[in-house]
């Protein structure tokens, strides 16, 4: 687990250092624009791009600032956030505008809920690692233990082929 938080907090300061060179939008065109070609060049279908533009709007309406929630959309599409993800977001930004709460109150927990997507999906990648290398490492002891197997039959005796 402090690997995990340790990976994501530099994960997030190597981000921040990379955007903070990056030119920022100045209106939500340009932002939306940059979106869109972030999304293209990180490889993902117009369809991600379309809901990545649709949660940029929704901080908009929300009220974060436009330079803010440009950096909060690029850095979940550097992570890897889809579709999926962006939807769910959006739901959540939606759904925290309704509360009665201060501009800065919802810039904060936009980005947190930003940073947990962001958390949850380096989650799901770090699980699936680990269990692609324990299925490796399964299928190189079974056949390591099929060789000693085979190696140690019997003298006078033909070795065991595979099935």
């Amino acid at each position: 687990m402090k690997r995990i938080v340790a990976v994501l907090a530099f994960f997030t300061l190597v981000t921040q250092a990379f955007s903070q060179d990056v030119a920022l939008p100045t209106s939500e065109v340009d932002a939306i624009a940059m979106i869109t070609r972030t999304a293209e060049s990180l490889r993902f279908s117009a369809a991600d791009s379309a809901t990545a533009a649709e949660a940029f709007k929704a901080m908009r309406i929300a009220g974060i600032r436009i330079e803010y929630a440009y950096r909060l959309v690029s850095d979940a599409l550097e992570a890897g956030l889809g579709s999926a993800d962006m939807v769910r977001l959006t739901e959540r930004i939606r759904l925290r505008t309704q509360l009665k709460e201060s501009a800065v109150a919802r810039e904060d927990a936009i980005q947190a809920m930003v940073r947990e997507h962001i958390a949850t999906r380096a989650m799901v990648s770090l699980e699936a690692t680990q269990t692609q290398a324990q299925v490796q490492s399964r299928i190189q002891t079974t056949s390591a233990l099929e060789n000693d197997v085979e190696t140690q039959q019997e003298p006078g005796t033909q070795p065991k082929k595979g099935k």
